[in-house]
């Protein structure tokens, strides 16, 4: 028993004198990278040719929205937005804010702190002046870039809130009889097994769900098909970019019953609210109204 206790005592030392340094660390790296353009522009007015002694910043300019982008979807964990347009626009705020922040703490820190950049003798060659200089830089930009990407990660977090949660894409193979709650809601996409209206058979088909029942759906199929010259289908497109989402192609507009033993998959794209609003009325049985455009 006290042997065990010991163990949990030095497992706790352990932890209290490594978590910081794994803190530093998570927030100095990213820091160091959203801080990385201001720092090159920094350089650039101080002593724009000794730059290229120092080519690793650049790497730092290039990753800096690759690690915006990352934060701005570690914000939006499990929510379901609409696109990924969303994600690469706040990761270009992210960006800038980041950017003008280091680049101010930098210039005021030089400005009213200049013991803490550096204080190089005045005989120190230009090389030594860029060191000293260099040396001193990721005190102050990285560290202002990191609170600005915690803070704009906390106002992401609560502008989220009214966005509802991602539905988890469940996976069932085909054929198998294993149950499983499945929960489609109207103007969802999913796949399933839809048979052929011609002959035996069926096939993996995306398709809208239109009405929900406890033993079946109704729904719209998709198809990939050109359908422009039939009546009883309409232009599709879905909202997502995701490369494994149903395309855009042709909605037909006859309602068709699905057992719910038949579902595969969820969509990660929805239904636009411009087709839901012309299909959403539909009735099984129900022949569809010709297209006047």
């Amino acid at each position: 028993m006290a042997r065990g206790n010991g163990r949990s005592g030095c497992g706790c030392l352990l932890l209290f004198l490594v978590a910081p340094i794994l803190v530093s660390l998570f927030v100095s790296i990213p820091g160091m990278i959203l801080a990385s353009p201001a720092i090159v522009a920094f350089l650039l007015v101080r002593k724009p040719d000794q730059i290229a002694a120092y080519p690793s910043w650049w790497i730092g300019v290039a990753l800096a929205p690759v690690v915006a982008y990352l934060v701005v979807r570690i914000a939006a964990r499990r929510k379901a937005h609409p696109g990924q347009r969303i994600h690469l626009i706040r990761a270009g705020i992210l960006t800038a804010l980041c950017t003008a922040a280091a680049l101010t703490a930098l210039f005021l820190d030089e400005k009213y702190l200049p013991a803490a950049v550096t204080t190089a003798a005045p005989s120190a060659t230009d090389e030594e002046r860029l060191k000293s200089l260099v040396f001193a830089l990721p005190m102050v930009g990285p560290l202002a870039a990191a609170l600005v990407a915690l803070l704009f990660y906390a106002v992401l977090r609560l502008l989220d809130r009214k966005v509802p949660d991602r539905r988890p894409v469940v996976y069932r193979p085909q054929g198998s009889h294993v149950s499983v709650e499945l929960d489609p809601q109207p103007q969802e996409i999913w796949w399933g097994e839809v048979e052929f209206r011609e002959g035996d058979g069926s096939k993996d088909r995306p398709f809208v769900v239109l009405r929900t029942y406890p033993e079946y759906l109704e729904v719209l199929q998709i198809t990939s098909q050109d359908k422009s010259h039939r009546d009883d289908h309409m232009w599709f497109w879905s909202e997502s970019d995701d490369v494994y989402s149903a395309g855009p192609g042709y909605l037909e507009l006859r309602v068709r019953r699905l057992d719910r033993i038949d579902l595969r998959r969820q969509d990660s794209g929805y239904c636009p609210d411009e087709i839901w609003n012309q299909v959403r009325h539909l009735r099984e049985g129900q022949a569809p109204r010709s297209r006047t455009s």
